[in-house]
């Protein structure tokens, strides 16, 4: 080819490469991140959990008239370990906590909101108690409860929750189990403060710690590699929602600023926006299986006088997708015991493989209450459980 031709094809046949780069470039399909952002390994794990419960009675319930557990008992938090399930709950005497607070927003005044909150838990301590079984099914309290307290009459210990290993097993440090929970001013101003406490025996336990973290409720735990992490129910502000937290030595914590579990966002956790209780994300379960993160969370369902259990999942812990077909556990309606509230739950992986639920219920009102506004009996009063084959 002459030169000059040369200087005169090239940048022609540049221009017509470029074009129909261009031209293929556009007619590719987009990348597959751009048609789906769900991991594929959620879809074994969005689908319903058929969960069927073992009995039609409770595997365990409140302790008889002037024991400290007489009146309530719920957050059930189960281990297991040397073939033997211990189930350590809160309990508690004295007053349920509707004395006045399930009233409607509107029929109240200021001035009677504020006698509600100073009174409606007066005397009404939770202490942890404990009870022993060799199938997860049949229990039998332990003779010396309750096995921890503040001791002074003042705070209560609620939802109690173990340190465990990513698939929900209990994990000892040192040799010694390791319990997280919320204390509360029950009198005073109900401020919900992490604690924690340590035991070798899992009756005898160490005084409670410095407070470790403050508006937090139900903590769950578990440490992955060098990494203490906590999912928990913010109770700083309405609505309360779950939140995640880190720590590299299971006492100073970091709390992500991002909520990671929040109401509202289906149709069934929406709750009456005019009662004082507002939707809430409360009792988070979480286990990791299959790379991912699987979180059991409580909720009212369509209604403040039902809650139910919801299923989400997560790649880091933080970030969550909600199963479509939520919730996936509810109360029966067949059995009083259950008939309104289930939720405050233990989830638990079987050496078979299966799963195992342990979770607070709660009766239906009082007859002849209003049913805009009834009366109950019992905030928690016994203690179910159920089992699942697991994901297919």
């Amino acid at each position: 080819m002459h030169p000059l031709s040369a200087r005169i094809f090239l940048p022609y046949a540049t221009t017509i490469a470029v074009r129909l780069l261009t031209a293929f470039t556009l007619a590719l399909p987009p990348l597959s991140y751009a048609q789906d952002p769900t991991p594929p390994g959620f879809a074994k794990w969005l689908q319903p959990m058929d969960w069927q419960r073992d009995s039609d009675q409770p595997v365990f319930i409140i302790g008889e008239k002037g024991e400290f557990d007489d009146t309530h008992i719920l957050s059930p938090s189960v281990i297991y370990e040397n073939g033997e399930y211990s189930l350590y709950y809160m309990g508690s005497t004295n007053d349920v906590i509707a004395k006045g607070l399930y009233k409607p927003a509107t029929d109240l005044s200021d001035e009677q909101k504020k006698k509600i909150r100073a009174n409606e838990h007066k005397d009404r301590i939770y202490k942890i108690g404990l009870a022993r079984s060799k199938d997860g099914i049949h229990f039998t309290k332990y003779e010396k409860n309750p096995v921890l307290t503040f001791g002074d009459d003042r705070r209560g210990l609620l939802t109690p929750n173990f340190l465990r290993h990513p698939d929900g097993s209990v994990l000892r440090e040192n040799g010694k189990l390791v319990m997280y929970f919320t204390a509360a001013d029950m009198p005073g101003n109900y401020k919900h403060i992490v604690h924690r406490a340590i035991s070798e025996d899992g009756i005898h336990w160490s005084s409670p710690s410095e407070p470790l973290l403050e508006n937090a409720y139900a903590p769950y735990l578990m440490k992955e590699g060098e990494t203490y992490k906590m999912w928990f129910t913010d109770v700083g502000r309405r609505p309360w929602v779950m939140r995640y937290a880190e720590s590299p030595d299971g006492l100073k914590w970091t709390v992500n600023a991002k909520p990671a579990i929040q109401p509202k966002e289906q149709k069934w956790e929406g709750a009456g926006g005019d009662l004082v209780i507002l939707p809430s994300i409360v009792y988070p379960s979480v286990f990791k299986q299959d790379g991912i993160y699987i979180a059991l969370y409580g909720t009212f369902w369509e209604t403040q006088h039902r809650t139910a259990i919801g299923l989400a999942v997560s790649t880091d812990g933080l970030s969550w997708k909600k199963f479509e077909g939520n919730p996936v556990f509810t109360p029966n309606q067949k059995n009083d015991w259950e008939s309104n509230f289930t939720t405050s739950q233990t989830i638990m992986k079987l050496p078979d493989g299966s799963y195992r639920l342990w979770y607070g219920a709660r009766q239906g009102p009082i007859p002849g209450s209003n049913p805009k506004n009834p009366s109950w009996a019992h905030m928690y009063y016994a203690i179910g459980t159920a089992h699942w084959s697991g994901p297919k």
